[in-house]
């Protein structure tokens, strides 16, 4: 029988992060210019494409006014 699977902490992040940003009405053009991670990047993170890096983990949490910790809390 096969066991459910979580999803990977990537797509849990992108969740994360689409709530968050969806939450505040933000676009992603108004994320990437208050983080200043590239829409494009910010899609890939959404989406769990792409796992990010320390900086753009940095800023993102900087633009929801979160700590790092704060942010990954529940994933």
């Amino acid at each position: 029988m096969a066991r459910p699977t979580n999803p990977s902490l990537q797509v849990r992040f992108g969740q994360r992060i689409r709530r968050l940003r969806e939450s505040r009405g933000w676009s992603f053009t108004y994320l990437a210019i208050h983080s200043g991670v590239a829409k494009s990047t910010l899609l890939e993170l959404e989406k769990g494409r792409t796992e990010a890096r320390l900086n753009t983990i940095a800023a993102l949490a900087g633009s929801f006014d979160k700590s790092i910790s704060e942010l990954f809390k529940g994933l």
